[in-house]
């Protein structure tokens, strides 16, 4: 079974992401977005990889990250 549009996919950061059709004269809006650091001392996992911020900046949305948010990720500030 093929996805639609799939053909046109692109393999960013390990997503998946599909373009995305805007329409001329629509209302954008901004989000501020906040990525805390983990609070386990078992947790390796970051909520949003640095590719995922530049993707959101670039959509102009503020992202926040919490100092060494990405640091059990290897991931720097």
């Amino acid at each position: 079974m093929e996805i639609p549009a799939a053909h046109q996919s692109a393999i960013e950061g390990g997503v998946a992401t599909l373009p995305k059709k805007q329409q001329s004269g629509t209302l954008r809006q901004s989000l501020q977005i906040g990525v805390p650091r983990e609070q386990s001392n078992e947790e390796r996992r970051v909520a949003l990889a640095p590719s995922g911020v530049e993707a959101l900046v670039a959509e102009g949305h503020e992202v926040f990250v919490e100092r060494e948010a990405g640091e059990q990720a290897h991931f720097p500030d």
